[in-house]
């Protein structure tokens, strides 16, 4: 077999691959273990809640037709066996459908959604010697996944890169999702850095969905996962990819980024960048989170109504605005679950008018007349405070007026579910069980919530076995 050639030594590409390829459990912290597993669970609630949603149906479909769908290997909770690349895709696809997916706001990503759902995919996989990932390799994948998805974010300048109107968790997804298929197969450097001259390739991912609500928001971070697996396989095979990748003069960084920074991507590479993830507390683009935690606050402070509503303003960064304010008009006239998701005006309104924020809401929120009346009374600005601590934060600030003159207002520094606020076991437990249990029952969710725990002080391939449990009777991992 022609052997690999022609990567490029001492480059930023080289030196994140093999920062990313010298991960090893022996060198990760027990507190950065533990966050793994809890953003594993995260992620896993959503995936295996995913199958109902119809933009996973529609794409089963699809890839039935495109005879790309049947295969051996499983996802947690669902019946069917599937091909590798639909177990990503489909799982990347899922993950990201609820808009419920972690945040790591600094890079401006959704790492847990390609990165996780790559590793599902090479969780059952043979290595290279003929035996199966265990736990172990599982979750050691999983953090050298989000460390190269955050850090080529860094590189890329991500905030430069969105701006341009890409969407980051697909553009960067699918580096982050290759690294983390190359660490749990235990391939070496040099696979690594082929799959990502490949991937280069594989790169995509546009906001002009949001133009209509389209389900290829959900599409873009499933290819990502997939095309992260398919392009490690590739790679382990003898195909070569493009050298330095990254920092070539044609490579990611200059191709997509007008300014990009480079030497962030290999900056202070002591630091492990998933404990610089968040999770959400609420199934609606983070940039609103903060100002939801803020009405709900005032909500139950001073017990006021929807119909006691004047008017309500919220200040919110730039970016923030850029997403999920402008154009106003469109915003308050949302119409239909992902317009909902990035609509600033209908979250605040719903949110007023059930005293709550619920996934299950978006519906009939949309037909709700006092909702519909109270989104034209919401205005957004862009706050200078706010803006100002953006990207590490997204802040907001929320003032209420109610109809007597009464004037209610919050400052929202660090919404609930970033790092310095992150929930106990037991929220991220509810979670888990709130989006799983529709599908597979409430006692098999619990069930699977606690084998992803104890995948901790298990870390054998019978522990990973049982993440892909759907039955008593039923846990298949390929062999």
């Amino acid at each position: 077999m022609e052997q690999h050639t022609g990567l490029a030594p001492g480059s930023i590409t080289s030196q994140l691959a093999n920062h990313i390829v010298n991960i090893s459990w022996d060198n990760i912290p027990a507190e950065v273990r533990q966050r793994a597993v809890e953003l594993i669970a995260d992620t896993l609630g959503s995936v295996v809640a995913g199958q109902e949603l119809d933009s996973t149906q529609a794409l089963m479909r699809g890839l039935d037709a495109a005879g790309t769908l049947d295969g051996e290997f499983r996802i947690p909770g669902w019946q069917e066996k599937l091909s590798p690349t639909a177990v990503a895709m489909l799982s990347g696809a899922s993950a990201h459908g609820f808009d419920f997916d972690d945040t790591h706001a600094p890079a401006q990503i959704h790492p847990g959604a390609p990165v996780v759902s790559a590793a599902l995919a090479a969780a059952q996989t043979p290595r290279n010697d003929g035996t199966l990932p265990t736990a172990q390799d599982f979750i050691t994948g999983v953090i050298a996944g989000y460390e190269a998805m955050t850090r080529v974010s860094y590189g890329l300048n991500a905030d430069s890169h969105a701006r341009r109107g890409f969407h980051l968790s697909s553009t960067t997804g699918v580096f982050g999702a290759a690294a983390a298929v190359n660490v749990v197969l235990g391939y070496d450097q040099d696979t690594l850095e082929h799959a990502w001259g490949t991937a280069l390739s594989m790169t995509g991912g546009s906001g002009q969905f949001m133009l209509n609500g389209a389900w290829t928001k959900r599409v873009h971070v499933g290819n990502a996962a997939a095309n992260g697996y398919l392009t490690v396989r590739l790679a382990n095979a003898g195909v070569t990819g493009a050298a330095d990748a990254l920092t070539g003069r044609d490579g990611f960084f200059n191709l997509y980024c007008n300014e990009p920074t480079p030497d962030l991507a290999v900056k202070d590479l002591a630091k492990w960048e998933i404990m610089g993830t968040g999770v959400k507390p609420y199934a609606c683009c983070r940039a609103i989170h903060a100002s939801l935690e803020a009405v709900l606050n005032l909500q139950q402070e001073h017990g006021f109504e929807i119909d006691d509503v004047h008017d309500l303003v919220v200040g919110v960064p730039e970016r923030c605005y850029q997403v999920t304010c402008d154009p106003q008009e469109m915003k308050r006239n949302p119409h239909n679950i992902v317009d909902c998701q990035f609509s600033m005006h209908l979250c605040l309104a719903q949110a007023i008018s059930t005293k709550r924020f619920e996934l299950a809401d978006y519906e009939s929120s949309l037909q709700e007349p006092k909702i519909k009346n109270l989104m034209q009374r919401i205005k957004a600005y862009v706050d200078e405070e706010a803006d100002a601590l953006y990207p590490q934060s997204f802040p907001s600030r929320v003032k209420i007026t109610l109809n007597d003159g009464t004037a209610l207002q919050s400052w929202i520094e660090v919404p609930l579910g970033e790092p310095s606020r992150m929930p106990s076991q037991q929220q991220v437990r509810d979670k888990f069980v709130g989006l799983a249990a529709s599908p597979v029952g409430e006692d098999l969710a619990h069930e699977l919530f606690d084998n992803i725990l104890a995948m901790l002080d298990d870390a054998g391939q019978e522990r990973l076995a049982s993440l892909f449990k759907v039955s008593e009777e039923q846990s298949v991992v390929q062999s």
